[in-house]
């Protein structure tokens, strides 16, 4: 009996022991507390020196236009030149003809249709060969060199002195229009090296020409740059960005690009920082200027030191622990 119960009692024990593992493990199992809370990537936020440049997007456009016009009354005979084209000063663009040389043309075209004999006939094609031979024709010659604007005629029509047939654009005369935000006008100066930036083109350097006038509460201001260094001329309208560098350096507490969050529905950006005890908090901060993948930032309460998570941070809510790693 007493074997029996030594046995019962085993058993008993064994099966204690079990169901208080099975507790165990079904609460916190060992090695497995690092893995309730996600892991982030964090950098240590610190100050960094920023070069005053100023971003402002802009597009490519016309200073002045170098319309060619009509000399005299005039018909036109031929044009190459079609809008977006370059074209070098002295370049021949087409043909005029004189109405009046046109008019002997026609008078003599008349006249051999209206002949009533072989004898007539004979004299008013003398007189159509000599009418065709003695058109006044005028070259149409680019003033400039540079790009066409727009076409304001084809072939055949007829033109009174002055009327307009193409607009140019000399290659001097392409600016690049840069919109600056009005806190910063005042730090524009004419001189100012920049270099224009275009989503599928090269980077160009450039230089700030004119500050155009604007007025009061407009919220930027409009700022000619013109590129330097040669190459081909740029597309008119073309859009882009003027980095204008001021000369003036700043020193702020910098994050990744990767670190700020743009809210959808606000527009607000926020940086997410990890405390002392591993716990997420959202911060709303101010932009300031960028350099490189490196952005500044300024709220309260910020600091040299603080952790910032740099990736997957959008689904961290407030307060959330997490296992942070550099």
């Amino acid at each position: 009996m007493r074997r029996a119960g030594a046995v019962r009692f085993w058993v008993g024990w064994l099966w204690l022991a079990g169901l208080l593992g099975c507790a165990r493990h079904a609460g916190t199992p060992a090695g497995s507390e690092g893995r309730l809370h996600p892991t982030v990537h964090v950098v240590t936020m610190a100050a960094h020196e920023f070069r005053g440049d100023i971003e402002a997007p802009g597009q490519w456009k016309a200073s002045t236009e170098t319309v060619i016009q009509a000399p005299f009354d005039a018909i036109l005979e031929s044009l190459q030149a079609r809008p977006g084209d370059s074209v070098e000063k002295g370049a021949r663009l087409g043909w005029w003809r004189t109405y009046e040389s046109e008019a002997v043309v026609h008078g003599a075209e008349l006249l051999l249709e209206q002949a009533q004999d072989s004898s007539a006939s004979r004299e008013a094609a003398r007189e159509l060969r000599n009418a065709k031979a003695s058109v006044v024709r005028v070259p149409i010659l680019s003033p400039v060199s540079g790009i066409v604007l727009r076409r304001q005629t084809d072939e055949g029509s007829r033109l009174t002195a002055g009327g307009e047939v193409l607009a140019l654009v000399a290659n001097n005369a392409v600016v690049f229009e840069a919109r600056v935000p009005a806190d910063r006008r005042d730090q524009v100066r004419v001189g100012m090296p920049a270099t224009l930036i275009g989503a599928s083109e090269p980077d160009r350097a450039a230089r700030v020409w004119t500050l155009l006038p604007t007025a009061a509460g407009d919220q930027s201001e409009l700022v000619w740059l013109k590129a330097e260094g040669g190459g081909h001329p740029p597309e008119i309208g073309r859009f882009g960005t003027a980095r204008i560098a001021t000369g003036v350096h700043t020193r702020a507490l910098a994050v990744p690009d990767s670190a700020v969050v743009e809210d959808d529905l606000t527009g607000k950006h926020r940086i997410a920082v990890v405390d002392s005890l591993s716990r997420v908090q959202w911060i709303d901060v101010e932009l300031g200027p960028r350099e490189g993948q490196t952005r500044a930032v300024s709220a309260p309460g910020l600091k040299p030191g603080l952790r910032v998570i740099v990736e997957e941070q959008r689904a961290l809510i407030d307060g959330v622990t997490v296992s942070p790693e550099p």
